[in-house]
């Protein structure tokens, strides 16, 4: 982020702001980016399978044989122009979660509640998986499936304060409120899809425009020069008579003895079954695919909007009255951790993936729109600005009888039938010894 060259805004500035602002965004003028060189291929988000219907058939046909995200849509001057989705909403939202971890662990206050795989020997690899990282955040099923003083976590005081929250009642929802700036939905809940749902308010995404497939070779020489050999698949390890022979899941001659009894190596689609290369042995033949793209540019859209978060309430813990300086208040310290999220995902800089580095065409400048786009004012802003400006929040926010975060740090574990869970997808056998305390 830029420096501001005059005293930071203030607390009664952000309170205007939220009070009477349209949103915050990345200014025109600095969303611009490029590839590090002039005429470099990037690599476009991949995804399993493209389907879009609003594009022409030549565009529908390049998302389909490239699984990346072509679409017709307009360049900063307002051109017509073909797109690509970079790094999606979702992508995006990971991204200004990851800031917030790193801010809260810089010592914003910044409220988590992490589950601890590490109190069982059978699950001690996850290490901790917190509401921060989990992909549905403090609905996930996570959370759901662990428990807090033996108690299920979504039956516990704190679980139902957000399992019952609504955007007109969300005050259960400050136990973790990132969710109520990148958005949550409890569609898993007894009430399935009419279950608390919050949408996002605060959007980033980045896409290239001028885009069109570009042609990239991948190939693989062998140092050993193993080729013209077939592989078969092992299905046992070797007697014990073999035991100096390491059961690796391949052998070089077919087995003829019982289930042991195997064919060919196993490919897939467009692969030759037996061929070294499935194994990762041998040469691999260069082949020319789509996996890249050229674009004249890159926009990176990152927006916090204001008249969505005035659509919050907080009613009061104490009597669940409704007190307008109180929202304001709760929609004052959710603003300030959406700067606090947006100047770290402006710091991080844009290596979006391998084959995916942008540089902005100008430093990063944030501004607020009023009640109209005529309204335009600066917001520059750093990130220690933006982190001591959500303390004061949170502490005027606290004098009006609203949560922040639990009261105290509380952490879960894993319930029995979660630990199993992992257990069995890994393929691990659960020992009948084995009781609940693993879990408590």
């Amino acid at each position: 982020m830029v420096r501001a060259r005059r005293a930071p805004i203030t607390l009664d500035d952000l309170r205007g702001i939220v009070r009477h602002g349209s949103l915050i965004r990345l200014s025109p003028e600095s969303r611009l980016l490029s590839p590090t060189a002039e005429g470099a291929l990037v690599a476009p988000a991949l995804y399993g399978e493209a389907k879009l219907s609003a594009a022409s058939t030549e565009v529908q046909r390049w998302s389909s044989n490239t699984r990346n995200a072509y679409y017709q849509g307009r360049d900063p001057q307002g051109q017509d122009s073909v797109c690509v989705t970079l790094n999606s909403l979702a992508a995006e939202a990971n991204a200004l979660e990851a800031a917030l971890v790193e801010a809260a662990r810089a010592g914003a206050p910044i409220p988590d509640i992490a589950i601890d795989f590490t109190r069982s020997e059978r699950t001690r690899h996850l290490g901790q998986i917190s509401a921060l990282t989990a992909p549905h955040r403090g609905y996930d099923a996570l959370l759901r499936d662990s428990l807090l003083e033996g108690q299920p976590f979504t039956e516990t005081a704190l679980g139902r304060g957000l399992t019952e929250a609504r955007v007109t009642s969300a005050t259960g929802v400050l136990l973790l409120p990132h969710m109520l700036i990148l958005g949550a939905w409890h569609s898993q809940g007894l009430k399935g899809g009419h279950g608390a749902k919050f949408g996002r308010v605060l959007v980033s995404e980045i896409s290239g425009f001028g885009a069109m497939p570009a042609a990239a070779a991948s190939s693989r020489i062998d140092p050993a020069a193993i080729e013209g050999v077939a592989i078969y698949q092992a299905t046992e390890p070797p007697a014990l008579s073999f035991a100096n022979r390491p059961f690796l899941g391949w052998e070089t001659e077919p087995s003829a003895k019982g289930k042991g009894k195997s064919g060919l190596y196993p490919a897939k689609r467009g692969q030759t079954p037996g061929a070294p290369a499935l194994i990762n042995h041998g040469n691999i033949f260069p082949v020319a695919r789509s996996a890249r793209a050229s674009i004249a540019g890159a926009v990176h859209e990152m927006t916090l909007s204001l008249a969505g978060l005035r659509k919050l309430s907080f009613p009061r813990e104490s009597d669940g009255r409704r007190d307008p300086e109180a929202d304001l208040a709760a929609r004052t310290a959710l603003a300030a951790l959406a700067l606090v999220a947006m100047t770290g995902r402006l710091t991080a800089g844009y290596a979006v993936r391998s084959g995916c580095d942008l540089i902005p065409h100008q430093p990063p400048q944030l501004e607020w729109l009023g009640a109209s786009l005529a309204e335009v004012t600066p917001l520059p802003i750093t990130q220690d600005e933006a982190v001591a400006l959500l303390r004061e929040a949170v502490a005027a926010l606290r004098q009006h009888d609203l949560p922040w975060g639990p009261p105290h740090p509380i952490t879960l574990v894993p319930s029995p039938q979660l630990i199993e869970l992992v257990e069995k997808s890994q393929g691990v056998e659960t020992a009948a010894s084995d009781g609940p305390d693993d879990a408590a």
